[in-house]
């Protein structure tokens, strides 16, 4: 267990190691405040360096407007630089706890598979992330609820990640199916060498 965490800090570095727990912390107090899943609270963005990859992805391609479907607490959004950045979640303590602390992202609270009801502030999606969930899911619902959002508001560009076939213990990968959806524009190893973060041209 120790040899676990030593490693684990040797991945992230001591100073994200620290603001890691910190923000465990403080996470697990608006946890009990907002009463939202708690997987929420164990993870930190310091502690998940490929959302940092994300993050230098979407703000190196300059968009307008991104929208994240399963933001959680809000953190890679709060990285980026787009001018309007719009979160959703299921979870609606996880939504009321994100707007507590990110008062310039606009967040909605709203599921994934009647996501064709949603009401946003703009009429098209720049960028559109999908970030540590859709492995949870099979890809038809996937693939089927991605073009009822595109209908209502075309999608430019997405940027998933998917999980690498020789990991174990996830339900789905994806990894065979992104052509299904557009253009693979860029493919690259997340940090913990467990997926890949893909930028994928939406397919109209």
């Amino acid at each position: 267990m120790i040899k676990k965490y030593i490693d684990g800090i040797k991945k992230i570095g001591m100073k994200n190691a620290i603001k890691s727990l910190y923000k465990r912390i403080y996470f697990k107090i608006l946890k009990k405040r907002f009463k939202f899943d708690s997987w929420h609270a164990s993870s930190p963005i310091e502690s998940k360096p490929y959302k940092f990859q994300v993050i230098e992805i979407v703000n190196k391609s300059k968009p307008t407007n991104v929208l994240e479907i399963g933001s959680g607490l809000g953190e890679i959004l709060a990285n980026l630089s787009a001018p309007i950045r719009l979160g959703v979640d299921c979870d609606l303590g996880v939504i009321n706890a994100a707007n507590y602390i990110n008062n310039e992202i606009v967040f909605f609270h709203h599921d994934f598979k009647n996501i064709e009801s949603i009401q946003l502030p703009v009429s098209e999606i720049d960028i559109l992330l999908l970030i540590n969930w859709t492995h949870e899911i099979n890809w038809e619902t996937l693939k089927i609820n991605l073009h009822k959002l595109n209908k209502k508001y075309p999608i430019n560009s997405i940027v998933i990640d998917t999980i690498n076939p020789d990991i174990e213990g996830y339900p789905h990968h994806h990894k065979d199916n992104l052509r299904e959806i557009g253009t693979i524009q860029s493919s690259i190893d997340g940090i913990d060498e467990v997926r890949k973060i893909n930028v994928i041209k939406f397919k109209k």
